[in-house]
């Protein structure tokens, strides 16, 4: 059953036809490739169509900045949330989904996504429910699960400010840019945006134009960023401080970027969300820029010849990201002719790939994600005390 949904979930991202594969259960897709990804003769000189090098990167890169991992951001966050009525409620919702929680012992606090989820499926039945909730059913989970987002938030670019000018990351970007490398980034954090965005924030730098082929780096988010605000909130902000990044044939689907690297200021008190992807099971990928996200991140890896995982976990619970890499590294780009006559790139059946995590069951969890058919070696170190991003 959990199969099935999630296979008709990714077919909706990727536009992909799927049929169950063999031996160890990885899953085959015959990717329908979108017309803009049918390449010309002329345009193989050079550019993204030759994308040979993939960083995915997910929490325990940025963990060396300061940033929590999923497993205790909770833990961490709660002496950072000042006593309001806001935490009460939200300890009563923590205590009503895990009777045993208690602020004062750390093995009591929920994993975010699991505690997300809950307030996700609080929300979705409160009118039917809250009168069996007891003093949780007179809260407003919805509310909860917003403001918990929202402090993440803040958090997050109060970390930002302290994690600027990192040697290890300076280098590492000199790295990427020097490759002409494409990054697969599961987090939300703004530490590559800023130092890749030497000369400004733009859609082809978050892989978001029509033709991902840039000679320079690009930076693939699909969970969403810090800096990107839908088309409401974004029109708030001042137009010289903000960039359109996604412009969607649906009305009022635009996506805008933030250029300061900081939450936007207002006269009023006011807060914006930014468009992220919350940690929860079900995930919602809905919005035309995911979309398109989603396709270029799959199309990306395809072409790669080596993959690098930084610091990602490959969370058994992120079913869309397993599928998705599944299909990438299941389905190499073969050399040939499309059925539109134009010639494919070079050919890509098999791809090195490098996990570094300092995690051996992270590691097993990637190994097993990309397959028996490839070359897979496994770094066991901390993100920052890599010294040359070169001998990866």
């Amino acid at each position: 059953m959990h199969n099935a949904v999630f296979t008709w979930v990714l077919q909706q991202l990727i536009h992909a036809d799927c049929s169950a594969g063999d031996g160890w259960g990885a899953t085959r897709c015959r990717v329908r490739q979108p017309l803009h990804y049918q390449i010309a003769r002329a345009d193989l000189r050079g550019g993204r169509t030759n994308v040979r090098l993939v960083y995915v990167i997910g929490a325990g890169f940025s963990a060396g900045l300061g940033y929590p991992l999923t497993s205790d951001l909770l833990m961490k966050l709660w002496d950072q949330v000042d006593e309001d009525t806001w935490k009460h409620d939200l300890e009563d919702a923590i205590k009503f989904h895990n009777p045993t929680f208690d602020p004062n012992r750390f093995y009591s606090y929920p994993n975010i996504e699991e505690l997300l989820s809950q307030l996700m499926i609080s929300d979705e039945l409160f009118h039917a429910g809250n009168q069996y909730m007891g003093s949780h059913g007179q809260s407003n989970p919805e509310a909860i699960r917003r403001e918990l987002l929202m402090e993440i938030k803040d958090w997050f670019l109060k970390i930002h400010q302290n994690g600027r000018g990192k040697t290890w990351v300076r280098e590492f970007c000199d790295h990427i840019r020097s490759e002409r490398a494409a990054i697969v980034s599961f987090n939300w954090d703004l530490i590559l945006d800023e130092v890749l965005a030497a000369d400004g924030l733009s859609s082809e730098l978050y892989g978001l134009s029509q033709h991902v082929m840039s000679e320079s780096p690009v930076l693939l988010k699909p969970h969403g960023s810090l800096n990107w605000y839908e088309e409401k909130p974004g029109a708030n902000i001042k137009e010289k401080l903000r960039i359109k990044i996604f412009e969607s044939n649906n009305a009022g689907q635009d996506v805008y970027a933030f250029k300061r690297f900081r939450a936007p200021r207002t006269k009023q008190p006011r807060r914006y969300m930014p468009l992220i992807v919350p940690p929860v099971y079900m995930k919602d990928f809905s919005k035309p820029i995911f979309r398109r996200l989603w396709r270029h991140c799959m199309e990306t890896l395809r072409r790669a010849d080596k993959v690098v995982f930084l610091g990602y976990s490959m969370p058994e619970a992120d079913r869309h990201a397993q599928f998705m890499l599944r299909c990438a590294f299941a389905n190499r780009q073969k050399e040939g002719v499309t059925a539109g006559g134009v010639l494919r790139t070079q050919p890509t059946e098999r791809v090195q790939v490098v996990i570094v995590n300092p995690d051996r069951a992270a590691a097993e969890r990637t190994a097993s994600v990309v397959g028996p058919g490839h070359e897979c070696r496994w770094i066991c170190d901390s993100i920052p005390r890599m010294e040359k991003w070169d001998s990866l």
